[in-house]
């Protein structure tokens, strides 16, 4: 880490008196100790210090949020930095690694939450790849147990329902709305032609179709 000290040499080689400087190398000696100087001699400076890493700090986040990703930490040269032409540290100053939060499309009990956003017909045909189908919510408690099991505290995903601007509503498998359960947050549905359930965390209302926003996927 500490090196010799960094010198010139000062001479007086060239006629009339013209100083001359040489870079060189010299250890530090009773004659010239750190910080003298001489008319003719060893100008002694400060010791070459080599830099040193420094400890890593924290991992960064994974690069995604479901699947196989990567995270990073850095360090830096600074413990000490290099000075008074000091070697730099060796190596990288980053460090990666592999992550996996969770994996992407896992049902749970029967049910998936969609990490991606979409439409709501992109996400009726992802889960039918899936062979599955866009939630049916046939109960309150329905609900409350899929907020459990994901441990989240509110929705903002589209179900399996459709209505025509805002009216006669029907489920996925054409079962009407109105004949069973229903969470509709207050004054609606209104204009829309898709539903999502996510209006104060876990009611339902109506929006546009090609608004993109997550999903809930059902075991047929």
């Amino acid at each position: 880490m500490y090196g010799p000290i960094r010198c010139f040499l000062i001479t007086n080689e060239f006629p009339n008196d013209n100083t001359y400087l040489k870079t060189g190398i010299c250890e530090l000696s009773s004659v010239y100790p750190e910080s003298a100087t001489a008319d003719i001699g060893w100008k002694v400076y400060g010791r070459i210090v080599d830099g040193s890493w420094g400890n890593w700090l924290n991992w960064g986040a994974c690069s995604v949020t479901c699947g196989d990703g990567t995270r990073s930490r850095s360090r830096s040269c600074n413990n000490p930095s290099p000075s008074n032409g000091g070697e730099q540290c060796q190596g990288s100053n980053v460090n990666s690694q592999n992550c996996n939060i969770k994996e992407c499309n896992t049902f749970v009990n029967g049910v998936l939450l969609s990490e991606d956003v979409t439409t709501w017909a992109s996400a009726k045909a992802a889960c039918e790849a899936l062979s599955a189908r866009l939630v049916i919510l046939e109960s309150q408690k329905e609900i409350d147990d899929m907020m459990t099991s994901f441990n989240i505290l509110g929705f903002d995903h589209w179900i399996g329902m459709t209505c025509t601007a805002g009216s006669n509503c029907v489920w996925i498998d054409g079962r009407s709305v109105s004949s069973g359960f229903q969470a509709w947050a207050p004054n609606e549905p209104n204009w829309g032609d898709c539903v999502y359930i996510g209006m104060r965390s876990k009611l339902w209302d109506d929006t546009g179709c090609t608004v993109v926003k997550r999903y809930i996927c059902e075991h047929i």
